[in-house]
């Protein structure tokens, strides 16, 4: 029996005879979808067209795209549609990335397939994500979608720093790293090898703990630096790295990558002209945290080694990169220590954030607390701080 034959209705006991049951092993093996109605006694076959002769949805030529005019077509429906078309509320930036990618490909180069997701080519979906970057920033100008091969530039980034300087500055942060650990005292634990947040948290509260259970005075001081990484004068670590006896072919190699470096501002979209930097480390240098951890961790070293001369005892501390912790058994402690780390920071054009600057204590009676502050700016006492992520008592 043809399978064209049994396009008709049959009673429902035909469906046990084997001429039907030979139509339905045909039907299967021809993809064909078969629907029995329970609602009526008959059993309906019905044929569609095998997946094989369905014609194929096309993919987006990447070809095409290298064309001058439709590249310059493309490229302005883009933009239109990325700084033109709000988003709703509710969708996401991929759902609307999408669907400005897709209407823009079928306006320029006239694909209307239904499934969308066919003919989008993986290249197509790469390039949209250099638009969805670009549109992230708030830039109003387009990126450039195909990027030359042959420069070294960096194009998403806050300093353009190209590749053979970036392989130059990993060589020196390698051979500086181990220069500086040698000189970096044991309470510091940022970018030290074997040390980590987690051995600072644990400390800073067992110590306030143990205090609190025997009914000790204690008194927590937090510094904080104000903007370190741009308000550090440009000489400053090369004149440290000498009173330390780094090797000058290194200090030479580290001034030299900083010397000569410019900035230019957009305003209203005019550059102005280029202008010299005197403070602050390069953005995107991976040597830049060492540098300034660095200048710290000799800021901070001096004024202690002066106090404990001066008090003839030790001052109990502990370090994170720019987060100090001094520790101390009275209110005042810590303020002598406080404006001297100060009094020096400023003679490398750096200073204490007052603001930022916070204490907390146990055990001491309201009428034994004085009022401290630095800068102009009293220091805030208060119940708890959240360091590095966790919250620390003076409990404990």
């Amino acid at each position: 029996m043809d399978g064209l034959d049994c396009l008709k209705e049959h009673p429902c006991e035909c469906c046990n005879q084997p001429e039907c049951n030979a139509v339905n092993a045909k039907v299967k093996r021809s993809q064909v979808v078969s629907r029995c109605f329970n609602q009526r006694p008959s059993c309906l076959i019905l044929f569609k067209r095998p997946y094989s002769d369905l014609s194929r949805a096309r993919r987006l030529d990447v070809a095409k795209l290298r064309q001058p005019s439709n590249s310059e077509a493309l490229s302005t429906e883009f933009r239109s549609r990325l700084t033109t078309r709000a988003d709703r509320e509710g969708t996401s930036k991929w759902s609307s990335l999408k669907t400005s990618v897709y209407g823009a490909a079928e306006k320029i180069l006239g694909f209307t397939q239904g499934r969308r997701s066919d003919w989008i080519s993986e290249r197509t979906l790469q390039l949209s994500a250099e638009t969805t970057r670009a549109r992230s920033r708030n830039d109003a100008s387009f990126r450039r979608l195909c990027r030359d091969k042959t420069s070294c530039e960096k194009y998403c980034s806050i300093s353009l720093i190209n590749v053979a300087a970036r392989f130059f500055d990993i060589v020196l942060f390698m051979r500086f790293q181990s220069i500086r650990d040698s000189r970096t005292r044991s309470n510091q634990a940022a970018f030290c090898a074997g040390h980590g947040y987690s051995d600072q948290i644990f400390t800073l509260r067992r110590i306030p703990g143990f205090r609190y259970n025997y009914q000790q005075l204690t008194v927590v001081c937090f510094v904080n630096f104000a903007t370190a990484f741009v308000s550090i004068y440009r000489e400053s670590p090369w004149r440290i790295m000498k009173l330390d006896r780094v090797l000058t072919k290194l200090i030479a190699m580290i001034e030299a990558y900083y010397r000569s470096t410019t900035a230019r501002v957009l305003v209203h979209n005019n550059l102005i002209q280029p202008f010299d930097i005197q403070s602050g480390v390069r953005q995107g240098c991976v040597l830049s945290p060492i540098l300034v951890n660095y200048v710290i961790n000799w800021i901070v070293g001096k004024a202690l080694h002066e106090e404990e001369l001066a008090l003839r005892r030790q001052i109990t501390y502990l370090d994170y990169a720019d987060d100090i912790a001094l520790l101390a058994s009275s209110f005042g402690g810590p303020y002598a220590v406080l404006l001297r780390i100060n009094e020096i920071a400023m003679s490398v054009c750096m200073s204490i954030n007052s603001g930022k600057t916070k204490l907390f204590s146990s055990c001491i009676r309201d009428e034994e607390k004085a009022p401290l502050g630095i800068n102009c700016h009293q220091l805030k006492e208060v119940d708890s701080l959240k360091y590095l992520g966790a919250r620390l008592l003076p409990n404990g």
